[in-house]
């Protein structure tokens, strides 16, 4: 698993924090600007109530081109009441423009405060010019809670290469 030392502040591709409305989202189901809960005022996006057997994604709408910057990682906010081992808020990322996905992760169970998630996803990205990222919140036909909320997406690049430091210089002068 390679490890990245990231410097600088990279470059941000995506920074949405809903108050512009869904714009950059194409959304199935019931996920929508909401006003009733949110991180930064006044929105966030929304998927409350659920029905059973739900299965609505929030998606980005625009591949990112991420062959340049080619270290990604995902940061945003989020709070949820998902039925716990049954109803589930998933993370997902496609490298091929939304033809398949994988997923970063999965949260159930109920987190009503706001928090801050992020996520490395280059390996998903695999520094593809089409990747796409999309919260999808699934349900079983039982019980059904209140929702998922997430608020202030941002996707931050990073160049992937070493900048100043040369792999063939001694640490010591020989003696």
């Amino acid at each position: 698993t390679p490890v990245y030392l990231l410097v600088g502040s990279g470059t941000v591709t995506l920074n949405d924090n809903a108050e512009a409305g869904l714009g950059n989202w194409t959304v199935s189901a019931g996920w929508a600007w909401n006003t009733a809960q949110f991180h930064s005022p006044t929105h966030s996006f929304g998927y409350s109530p659920y029905p059973a057997n739900a299965n609505g994604s929030l998606t980005l709408a625009i591949p990112l081109n991420l062959t340049l910057t080619p270290v990604c990682l995902l940061s945003f906010w989020q709070r949820y009441d998902l039925e716990s081992g049954y109803d589930f808020g998933n993370v997902e990322v496609s490298s091929d423009n939304g033809t398949s996905w994988q997923s970063v992760a999965a949260f159930t169970g109920t987190n009503l405060t706001w928090t801050q998630q992020t996520f490395d996803i280059t390996n998903f990205a695999n520094g593809s010019s089409q990747v796409k990222v999309r919260f999808r919140l699934s349900s079983d036909p039982s019980l059904q809670n209140t929702g998922w909320w997430v608020d202030d997406v941002t996707i931050t690049n990073y160049c992937g290469s070493l900048v100043g430091i040369s792999g063939n210089d001694p640490v010591l002068p020989d003696v």
